[in-house]
Protein backbone atom coordinates (compact mmCIF):
# COMPACT_ATOMS: atom_id res chain seq x y z
CA UNK A 1 0.00 0.00 0.00
CA UNK A 2 1.32 3.46 -0.95
CA UNK A 3 1.17 6.13 1.74
CA UNK A 4 0.05 9.56 0.56
CA UNK A 5 0.41 12.82 2.45
CA UNK A 6 -2.01 15.67 2.79
CA UNK A 7 -0.91 18.84 1.00
CA UNK A 8 -0.08 20.73 4.17
CA UNK A 9 2.12 17.93 5.57
CA UNK A 10 4.90 17.35 3.06
CA UNK A 11 7.22 14.46 3.89
CA UNK A 12 10.89 15.19 4.61
CA UNK A 13 12.13 13.40 1.52
CA UNK A 14 9.62 15.18 -0.71
CA UNK A 15 10.49 18.56 0.79
CA UNK A 16 14.19 17.87 0.18
CA UNK A 17 13.43 16.89 -3.41
CA UNK A 18 11.51 20.13 -3.94
CA UNK A 19 14.44 22.12 -2.59
CA UNK A 20 17.07 20.28 -4.64
CA UNK A 21 15.10 20.60 -7.88
CA UNK A 22 14.71 24.36 -7.26
CA UNK A 23 11.04 24.43 -8.15
CA UNK A 24 9.13 27.57 -7.06
CA UNK A 25 8.13 26.03 -3.72
CA UNK A 26 11.77 25.63 -2.71
CA UNK A 27 13.63 28.93 -2.92
CA UNK A 28 17.26 28.15 -3.70
CA UNK A 29 19.25 31.24 -4.74
CA UNK A 30 22.64 30.93 -6.38
CA UNK A 31 25.19 33.67 -7.06
CA UNK A 32 25.72 34.78 -10.65
CA UNK A 33 28.08 37.77 -10.69
CA UNK A 34 29.44 40.65 -8.63
CA UNK A 35 31.86 43.49 -9.11
CA UNK A 36 32.63 47.18 -8.90
CA UNK A 37 34.05 49.84 -11.18
CA UNK A 38 33.40 53.19 -12.79
CA UNK A 39 31.89 54.66 -15.96
CA UNK A 40 33.17 57.85 -17.57
CA UNK A 41 30.97 60.84 -18.42
CA UNK A 42 28.21 59.83 -20.87
CA UNK A 43 29.75 56.35 -20.96
CA UNK A 44 28.05 52.95 -21.33
CA UNK A 45 29.20 49.73 -19.70
CA UNK A 46 28.10 46.10 -20.16
CA UNK A 47 28.18 45.31 -16.46
CA UNK A 48 27.03 41.72 -17.09
CA UNK A 49 27.41 40.14 -20.54
CA UNK A 50 25.54 37.04 -21.77
CA UNK A 51 24.92 35.58 -18.33
CA UNK A 52 23.11 32.22 -18.33
CA UNK A 53 19.95 32.11 -16.19
CA UNK A 54 18.32 28.73 -15.44
CA UNK A 55 15.91 29.70 -12.66
CA UNK A 56 12.61 31.64 -12.83
CA UNK A 57 13.80 34.94 -11.31
CA UNK A 58 16.74 37.21 -10.56
CA UNK A 59 17.56 39.62 -7.76
CA UNK A 60 20.23 42.30 -7.62
CA UNK A 61 21.72 44.80 -5.19
CA UNK A 62 23.50 47.72 -6.84
CA UNK A 63 24.86 51.05 -5.65
CA UNK A 64 25.94 54.22 -7.47
CA UNK A 65 27.93 57.24 -6.31
CA UNK A 66 29.39 60.53 -7.55
CA UNK A 67 32.65 62.16 -6.44
CA UNK A 68 31.14 65.51 -5.43
CA UNK A 69 27.92 67.47 -5.02
CA UNK A 70 28.24 69.45 -8.26
CA UNK A 71 26.96 66.77 -10.63
CA UNK A 72 24.39 68.30 -13.00
CA UNK A 73 22.56 65.06 -13.89
CA UNK A 74 23.23 62.56 -11.06
CA UNK A 75 21.52 59.56 -12.63
CA UNK A 76 22.34 56.28 -14.33
CA UNK A 77 20.13 54.10 -16.48
CA UNK A 78 20.30 50.34 -16.09
CA UNK A 79 18.86 48.00 -18.74
CA UNK A 80 18.23 44.27 -18.36
CA UNK A 81 18.33 42.77 -21.87
CA UNK A 82 16.94 39.24 -22.17
CA UNK A 83 17.90 36.90 -25.03
CA UNK A 84 16.49 33.49 -25.93
CA UNK A 85 19.48 31.23 -26.54
CA UNK A 86 17.48 28.81 -28.70
CA UNK A 87 16.60 31.46 -31.31
CA UNK A 88 19.21 34.11 -30.59
CA UNK A 89 16.48 36.75 -30.45
CA UNK A 90 16.38 39.53 -27.89
CA UNK A 91 12.92 38.93 -26.48
CA UNK A 92 12.40 41.61 -23.83
CA UNK A 93 14.06 44.24 -21.67
CA UNK A 94 13.47 46.12 -18.43
CA UNK A 95 14.97 49.53 -17.65
CA UNK A 96 15.28 51.76 -14.59
CA UNK A 97 16.66 55.21 -13.78
CA UNK A 98 18.70 55.35 -10.55
CA UNK A 99 20.39 58.26 -8.70
CA UNK A 100 23.79 58.16 -7.05
CA UNK A 101 24.96 59.39 -3.66
CA UNK A 102 27.63 62.01 -2.98
CA UNK A 103 30.90 60.14 -2.29
CA UNK A 104 28.84 57.23 -0.90
CA UNK A 105 26.93 54.48 -2.65
CA UNK A 106 23.16 54.78 -2.95
CA UNK A 107 21.92 51.17 -3.00
CA UNK A 108 18.92 49.65 -4.80
CA UNK A 109 17.29 46.23 -4.65
CA UNK A 110 16.04 45.09 -8.06
CA UNK A 111 14.14 41.87 -8.72
CA UNK A 112 11.99 40.40 -11.45
CA UNK A 113 11.17 37.47 -13.69
CA UNK A 114 13.73 35.89 -15.99
CA UNK A 115 12.14 36.73 -19.36
CA UNK A 116 14.60 34.45 -21.17
CA UNK A 117 17.70 32.41 -20.34
CA UNK A 118 20.54 34.82 -21.25
CA UNK A 119 20.96 38.19 -19.51
CA UNK A 120 23.05 41.25 -20.36
CA UNK A 121 22.97 44.24 -18.00
CA UNK A 122 23.94 47.56 -19.57
CA UNK A 123 24.52 50.68 -17.47
CA UNK A 124 24.78 54.21 -18.85
CA UNK A 125 26.18 57.26 -17.07
CA UNK A 126 23.68 60.04 -17.83
CA UNK A 127 25.94 62.83 -16.62
CA UNK A 128 28.19 64.53 -19.19
CA UNK A 129 30.90 65.78 -16.80
CA UNK A 130 31.56 63.33 -13.96
CA UNK A 131 32.64 59.73 -13.40
CA UNK A 132 30.02 57.33 -11.99
CA UNK A 133 31.16 54.62 -9.53
CA UNK A 134 29.22 51.41 -8.91
CA UNK A 135 29.21 48.16 -6.94
CA UNK A 136 26.81 45.24 -7.48
CA UNK A 137 25.92 41.61 -6.87
CA UNK A 138 23.32 39.51 -8.71
CA UNK A 139 21.83 36.08 -8.05
CA UNK A 140 19.08 33.88 -9.43
CA UNK A 141 16.28 32.28 -7.45
CA UNK A 142 13.54 29.70 -7.83
CA UNK A 143 11.16 32.16 -6.17
CA UNK A 144 8.78 33.53 -8.78
CA UNK A 145 8.79 37.32 -9.11
CA UNK A 146 5.93 38.20 -11.45
CA UNK A 147 6.81 41.89 -11.90
CA UNK A 148 9.99 43.90 -12.39
CA UNK A 149 10.58 45.85 -9.17
CA UNK A 150 12.99 48.55 -7.97
CA UNK A 151 13.38 49.64 -4.35
CA UNK A 152 15.89 52.13 -2.99
CA UNK A 153 17.33 50.78 0.26
CA UNK A 154 19.47 53.73 1.38
CA UNK A 155 19.06 57.48 1.23
CA UNK A 156 22.31 59.44 0.95
CA UNK A 157 22.36 62.99 -0.37
CA UNK A 158 21.91 63.24 -4.14
CA UNK A 159 23.58 66.15 -6.01
CA UNK A 160 21.25 69.00 -7.04
CA UNK A 161 18.28 67.67 -5.02
CA UNK A 162 16.67 67.91 -1.60
CA UNK A 163 15.39 64.54 -0.41
CA UNK A 164 11.84 63.85 0.71
CA UNK A 165 11.41 62.00 3.98
CA UNK A 166 11.22 58.24 3.45
CA UNK A 167 11.06 54.89 5.21
CA UNK A 168 11.18 52.22 2.53
CA UNK A 169 10.98 49.21 4.89
CA UNK A 170 7.70 50.69 6.19
CA UNK A 171 6.39 51.37 2.67
CA UNK A 172 6.93 55.15 2.51
CA UNK A 173 8.95 56.34 -0.49
CA UNK A 174 8.33 60.05 0.02
CA UNK A 175 6.81 62.35 2.62
CA UNK A 176 6.98 66.11 2.31
CA UNK A 177 5.41 68.81 4.44
CA UNK A 178 6.52 72.45 4.54
CA UNK A 179 5.28 75.98 5.06
CA UNK A 180 5.46 77.60 1.63
CA UNK A 181 5.02 81.27 0.88
CA UNK A 182 2.40 82.73 -1.46
CA UNK A 183 3.19 81.85 -5.08
CA UNK A 184 6.28 79.87 -4.05
CA UNK A 185 7.40 76.35 -5.03
CA UNK A 186 9.36 73.61 -3.27
CA UNK A 187 10.64 70.29 -4.67
CA UNK A 188 11.66 67.01 -3.01
CA UNK A 189 13.25 63.89 -4.54
CA UNK A 190 11.47 60.67 -3.58
CA UNK A 191 13.05 57.24 -3.36
CA UNK A 192 13.24 55.03 -6.43
CA UNK A 193 10.39 52.56 -6.89
CA UNK A 194 8.62 50.78 -9.72
CA UNK A 195 4.96 49.91 -9.85
CA UNK A 196 1.80 50.55 -7.83
CA UNK A 197 1.61 53.28 -5.21
CA UNK A 198 -0.80 55.79 -3.72
CA UNK A 199 -0.35 59.52 -3.22
CA UNK A 200 -2.13 61.16 -0.29
CA UNK A 201 -2.38 64.94 0.10
CA UNK A 202 -3.62 66.80 3.18
CA UNK A 203 -4.37 70.53 3.06
CA UNK A 204 -6.46 70.48 6.23
CA UNK A 205 -5.90 73.56 8.35
CA UNK A 206 -4.41 75.59 5.53
CA UNK A 207 -6.08 78.62 3.96
CA UNK A 208 -3.97 78.41 0.78
CA UNK A 209 -4.79 76.27 -2.27
CA UNK A 210 -1.96 74.12 -3.65
CA UNK A 211 -0.98 72.34 -6.82
CA UNK A 212 0.81 69.03 -6.28
CA UNK A 213 2.89 67.68 -9.15
CA UNK A 214 4.94 64.55 -9.64
CA UNK A 215 7.79 65.36 -12.01
CA UNK A 216 10.43 63.56 -14.04
CA UNK A 217 13.65 64.45 -12.13
CA UNK A 218 15.45 65.12 -15.40
CA UNK A 219 13.63 68.40 -15.92
CA UNK A 220 14.92 69.57 -12.54
CA UNK A 221 18.50 68.39 -13.05
CA UNK A 222 19.17 69.04 -16.70
CA UNK A 223 16.03 70.20 -18.46
CA UNK A 224 15.45 66.95 -20.37
CA UNK A 225 13.10 64.22 -19.12
CA UNK A 226 14.72 60.92 -18.13
CA UNK A 227 11.66 58.77 -18.72
CA UNK A 228 11.00 59.88 -22.28
CA UNK A 229 7.74 61.63 -21.45
CA UNK A 230 6.55 64.94 -22.88
CA UNK A 231 8.90 67.89 -22.49
CA UNK A 232 6.93 69.14 -19.48
CA UNK A 233 7.99 66.03 -17.55
CA UNK A 234 4.73 66.05 -15.58
CA UNK A 235 3.81 62.50 -14.49
CA UNK A 236 0.93 63.44 -12.18
CA UNK A 237 -0.83 66.65 -11.15
CA UNK A 238 -3.70 67.62 -8.89
CA UNK A 239 -5.11 70.79 -7.31
CA UNK A 240 -6.04 70.74 -3.63
CA UNK A 241 -8.28 73.45 -2.24
CA UNK A 242 -7.76 74.97 1.20
CA UNK A 243 -8.99 72.57 3.89
CA UNK A 244 -9.32 69.66 1.41
CA UNK A 245 -7.62 66.28 0.94
CA UNK A 246 -6.82 64.16 -2.09
CA UNK A 247 -5.81 60.52 -2.59
CA UNK A 248 -4.99 58.80 -5.86
CA UNK A 249 -3.83 55.32 -6.86
CA UNK A 250 -1.18 55.33 -9.58
CA UNK A 251 1.74 53.42 -11.10
CA UNK A 252 5.17 54.97 -10.76
CA UNK A 253 7.89 54.82 -13.43
CA UNK A 254 10.94 52.64 -12.81
CA UNK A 255 12.97 55.06 -10.70
CA UNK A 256 12.58 58.19 -8.56
CA UNK A 257 10.15 61.08 -8.98
CA UNK A 258 10.18 64.67 -7.73
CA UNK A 259 7.29 65.93 -5.61
CA UNK A 260 6.53 69.60 -6.24
CA UNK A 261 4.29 71.76 -4.03
CA UNK A 262 3.08 75.02 -5.55
CA UNK A 263 1.25 77.51 -3.34
CA UNK A 264 -1.25 79.19 -5.66
CA UNK A 265 -2.78 81.34 -2.91
CA UNK A 266 -2.14 84.86 -1.65
CA UNK A 267 -0.77 83.80 1.76
CA UNK A 268 1.67 81.25 3.13
CA UNK A 269 0.34 77.76 3.78
CA UNK A 270 1.42 74.27 4.87
CA UNK A 271 0.71 71.18 2.78
CA UNK A 272 1.66 67.56 3.48
CA UNK A 273 2.01 64.90 0.78
CA UNK A 274 2.95 61.25 1.28
CA UNK A 275 3.52 58.54 -1.33
CA UNK A 276 2.91 55.00 -0.08
CA UNK A 277 4.38 52.29 -2.27
CA UNK A 278 2.68 49.06 -3.21
CA UNK A 279 3.76 45.62 -2.05
CA UNK A 280 6.88 44.06 -3.54
CA UNK A 281 6.01 40.55 -4.73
Amino acid sequence: MTIDYVDWKTSDDRALSIYNQTVPLGRKPSALASGSGSIGPAGINNMVLNLTINQPSFQMLIGFSWPNAAVPTPFASITFQWTDSASGFTVASDEAILPGGVATLDFFYISGPARADVLTIQTANLDLLNILSYSYGISQSSHVYQQFRVQEVSQPAVPQFTRAGQNNPMGIIGSFGANIGAGATQDRLCSAWAGPASISVSNIGSTAPFNVLMLDPGIIAGGSPLYGTANSGILFATSVAAGATDKTQLNLPNGPVVLRHVNTGAAAGTLTTTIVRGQMA
